[in-house]
């Protein structure tokens, strides 16, 4: 059984549709799919730790699925980096701040200041 077999049936464990752990983990849906359906299979330490939290399980464990070995790829306590330009132009999320949605032209306002304040069409 492959890693994306595995990864598929511990999201299932957990009771989570693929765009569920997309939301929990920053891992795009579309990821995850290409994981689970086998089209993808060399996943970054990097994104096996975002899934992994998203699965609320022990990044080790999704590293075992994975086949590498846990304790040479990655520092545990190193903050993961989440790319806040492609969490706001992924169509597949809903941002939120404090659990309510962030309206389109708020994100494009925090997007502008991020960018130094340049408009798209700068």
């Amino acid at each position: 059984m492959g890693f994306g077999t595995k990864l598929k049936e511990l999201r299932q464990s957990k009771n989570l549709g693929v765009n569920q752990l997309a939301l929990r983990s920053g891992v795009s849906a579309s990821q995850i799919s290409r994981f689970e359906n086998g089209k993808k299979t060399n996943p970054k330490p990097i994104t096996l730790q975002k899934i992994a939290r998203g699965l609320s399980v022990p990044d080790s464990e999704l590293f075992k699925i994975a086949g590498i070995d846990f304790s040479q790829n990655v520092d545990p306590n190193k903050p993961i980096e989440v790319d806040l330009k492609e969490q706001i132009e992924d169509k597949n999320k809903i941002m939120t701040y404090q659990g309510r949605p962030i309206p389109e032209e708020d994100l494009k306002y925090i997007k502008r200041l991020l960018d130094g304040g340049k408009d798209d069409d700068d």
